[in-house]
């Protein structure tokens, strides 16, 4: 997720909620000194074409309307990544650029700290949660020497330390977790089965084709069949770890597109990212759904932006954009921006910025300032 500064002046944030026609919209926002949960529902179907995967009302070029309400308040600045199937939102409090406890928001809006794993860590950061309560992320050794990765239990309310991975990044259903290790000056990327204990580190490969140098698989997510999304030195990779295949999506030289990142992989095979292009002032970053079962890369339709943005999906494809100062939702062929459907009153009051994750019925969770 792409951080924001903010004046004293508008040191209020929110974590919301939006709907359109059978489907709804959520945004959680980060400020300096608060954050707020807050809700924003649909008044008006113009503009929409139905919830995620159909469409019940004819395209318009008329803007959806929405109203926010708030849900709960935070005396603290916080970032939230994730949302579970069961409503649960993580995310960590922020402390200036780093980042301090570990944060899980309940659908009734109960606050709960994630406890600290034994051995002196500290949970610093979290990056995900599935849909069985188990929240992973990276916390740090005493004196802020050392970090591991941890795996936190909502059901049993122990949180336990993951050995030989320092930066968890996904974790799926089954408690396969993937991330790196940076132990020994080595960048490794591992899976970890919760399960068993085990870990298993994913290949490496010896020749580079931009770089004619060795370089590691780094994944970012992981589906419930266990096939990684990451990236293979610049580019997008798959990795199965049942036939222990490695693919690489765009293994050939592109002089204009300088790497690709990715932000997770979908159940249905839908993997979103950005590609960066150009260098210094020119730099500029598109962002791209890649399908696994047909094997096409489609660009999504807003401006290529400057910064490298979180781009979220759900599984019958519904995708919301984040970019600084508002939201742009994709759906049925349309690309909508929100800040156009908020009353006079709610655009005054909120400031929406990026999404981080949309469930199945539509509802979106990005970042707004109050």
């Amino acid at each position: 997720m792409k951080r924001t500064s903010r004046t004293a002046a508008a040191a209020t944030a929110a974590l919301t909620s939006l709907s359109l026609p059978l489907s709804a919209f959520t945004l959680l926002s980060t400020a300096l000194l608060s954050t707020a949960l807050v809700s924003v529902a649909l008044v008006s179907t113009a503009g929409c074409g139905g919830g995620a995967g159909q469409s019940t009302v004819a395209p318009s070029t008329e803007p959806a309307r929405y109203v926010v309400t708030e849900i709960v308040s935070l005396p603290y600045r916080a970032v939230f990544v994730d949302r579970n199937r069961d409503g649960y939102l993580v995310g960590s409090k922020a402390l200036g650029i780093q980042y301090d406890d570990g944060l899980v928001v309940s659908p009734d809006g109960t606050v709960t700290v994630i406890p600290n794993p034994a051995g002196g860590f500290t949970v610093t950061y979290v990056e995900a949660i599935n849909n069985v309560g188990q929240v992973v992320g990276t916390s740090i050794g005493p004196n802020d020497i050392g970090a591991t990765g941890f795996v936190y239990d909502i059901r049993s309310g122990q949180t336990t330390a993951i050995p030989g991975l320092t930066s968890p990044r996904a974790i799926n259903d089954a408690g396969k977790v993937v991330g790196t290790d940076l132990r020994g000056n080595i960048r490794k990327g591992m899976v970890y089965d919760i399960a068993t204990g085990t870990s298993e580190e994913l290949p490496r490969t010896t020749t580079d084709i931009h770089n004619s140098v060795p370089g590691n698989f780094e994944p970012f997510g992981i589906t419930g069949g266990g096939l990684v999304a990451g990236v293979l030195f610049r580019d997008l990779a798959l990795y199965d770890v049942n036939t222990k295949a490695l693919k690489r999506v765009s293994p050939t030289p592109d002089t204009d597109r300088s790497f690709s990142s990715v932000s997770g992989v979908t159940e249905s095979g839908k993997v979103p990212g950005n590609d960066r292009r150009g260098s210094g002032s020119g730099l500029t970053f598109r962002r791209y759904i890649y399908d696994i079962a047909s094997g096409r890369k489609s660009y999504l339709p807003d401006e290529p932006q400057t910064g490298g943005l979180r781009t979220v999906i759900n599984e019958a494809g519904a995708v919301v954009l984040g970019s600084s100062g508002d939201l742009s939702v994709y759906q049925n062929g349309q690309l909508k921006k929100v800040s156009e459907g908020l009353s006079a009153e709610d655009l005054a009051k909120w400031q929406i910025e990026d999404a981080f994750a949309i469930d199945e019925s539509g509802v979106i969770y990005a970042t707004a300032a109050e």
